[in-house]
C-alpha cells in the first residue's frame, strides 16, 4: 500500500465513510477506490483534487507534505452561509415594513395590488434564499457531492426557467396589464392559482430551488477540469 493509499484509507475511515460511499460521490466504482487505497492505480491531479474535498481535507496533505487545513476549507464556507442569513434577514424585514405599508393602503384605498405585489415577490425571495442558506449551512459541516456539469447546468435552467414562469404569470398584475374583457376570467383564474401557488405549497418548492442552486455551485474552480471515472 502506497502512502497516499494509507492516507486516503485513514482520513475515509476517520470520516466513517465507507469505499461504497466514497466511490458515490466521486462518481467512481467501488474497485478504483480500492484501487486508490491499495496503491495499483493512483487517481490524477484532478481526482486527487476531488478527494481532498470530499474527505474534508486537502491536496497536500493527502501526499503528506503539509498539515490538514480542513479548517480553513470550513471557513471559506462558513463566510457564504453568514451572507446568506444576512440577506434572509434582510429580505424578511423588508417583508414586513412594506407588508403593513401595501395592508393599510389596500385597507383605505381598496387597492389590493399593491399588497400582493408585496407578498408574491418578496415571500418567495426569502424562501429562496432560505434554501440556499441551510444548504450552504450544510456545507459548512459535512462534503456537499460534487455534481457532475451538465447536471449542475440542467438544474440551474430548471429553475431559472420556473422562475422566469412564476414571474410571467404575475405579469398582468405587475405591470396592471389592461386586458380585453373575454380574457379578463382566464386572467383572474390564472394569477388565484399562482397566488395560492406562491403562498401555499409553492415555498417548499422555493426552498428546494435555493437548496439545487447551492449544490450546483462549483466549490472549486479547478474541479471543472476533473475527468468522472465510470
Amino acid at each position: 500500500m502506497s502512502d497516499l493509499g494509507k492516507r486516503l484509507r485513514a482520513r475515509r475511515i476517520e470520516l466513517h465513510m465507507t469505499q461504497d460511499e466514497l466511490a458515490a460521490r466521486l462518481f467512481v466504482t467501488r474497485q478504483t477506490v480500492s484501487n486508490y487505497e491499495r496503491g495499483t492505480s493512483e487517481p490524477d491531479l484532478d481526482t486527487l483534487r476531488r478527494i481532498a474535498e470530499v474527505l474534508r481535507t486537502d491536496v497536500d496533505s493527502l501526499l503528506g507534505t503539509e498539515p490538514t487545513l480542513g479548517n480553513e476549507s470550513r471557513k471559506k464556507e462558513a463566510l457564504p452561509f453568514l451572507i446568506g442569513l444576512g440577506l434572509t434577514a434582510g429580505a424578511a424585514a423588508l417583508f414586513f415594513l412594506l407588508e403593513r405599508q401595501a395592508f393599510a393602503w389596500k385597507s383605505s384605498h381598496y387597492d389590493v395590488i399593491p399588497y400582493e405585489r408585496v407578498v408574491l415577490l418578496l415571500l418567495p425571495l426569502i424562501f429562496l434564499l432560505q434554501g440556499w442558506t441551510l444548504a450552504q449551512g450544510a456545507a459548512c459541516l459535512t462534503a456537499l457531492p460534487t455534481l457532475p456539469r451538465f447536471l449542475r447546468i440542467g438544474i440551474r435552467l430548471a429553475v431559472i426557467t420556473a422562475i422566469l414562469l412564476y414571474l410571467l404569470a404575475l405579469a398582468p398584475m405587475l405591470l396592471r396589464m389592461k386586458m380585453a374583457e373575454r380574457f379578463r376570467l382566464d386572467a383572474e383564474m390564472l394569477f388565484s392559482l399562482t397566488a395560492h401557488f406562491g403562498i401555499g405549497g409553492g415555498k417548499y418548492l422555493a426552498i428546494l430551488f435555493g437548496t439545487a442552486l447551492r449544490l450546483t455551485r462549483k466549490p472549486n474552480k479547478d474541479l471543472t477540469n476533473g475527468q468522472d471515472m465510470v
